[in-house]
């Protein structure tokens, strides 16, 4: 028999999705901030770029699905978190997008027999 109290595993795995989520964002804003200031542009207009919306989106994405997983919460509320998950996700995609096509495109180049 185990000396160790039993733990919730469920809320142990939400609460990682969810502060995994947030490391993510502050670190995102944070090298953000300083690229920002090295490189004399307003923090503002790095939050246009594909370096900042990508991991944001993605880091919203765990920070969301977090909470809405949680047990704790109404039902109402998980699923406003949900809906937030899934937007921040289709985001986090549609940035993806061209880079992928992009990709398949250098791929299918680089093996046409020269």
């Amino acid at each position: 028999m185990s000396t160790y109290p039993s733990s919730d595993w469920w809320l142990i795995g939400s609460s990682a999705l969810w502060i995994a989520g947030l490391a993510i964002l502050v670190a995102v804003h944070s090298y953000h901030g300083w690229l920002a200031s090295e490189t004399h542009r307003r923090l503002p207009d790095q939050f246009k770029t594909r370096g900042w919306v990508i991991p944001f989106a993605l880091g919203m994405t765990l920070f969301c699905t977090g909470l809405a997983v949680s047990r704790h919460a109404p039902w109402w509320e998980r699923t406003l978190w949900g809906a937030a998950a899934f937007s921040s996700l289709w985001r986090a995609a549609g940035q993806l997008q061209p880079v992928l096509e992009r990709r398949t495109e250098n791929d299918a180049h680089s093996q046409r027999p020269r």
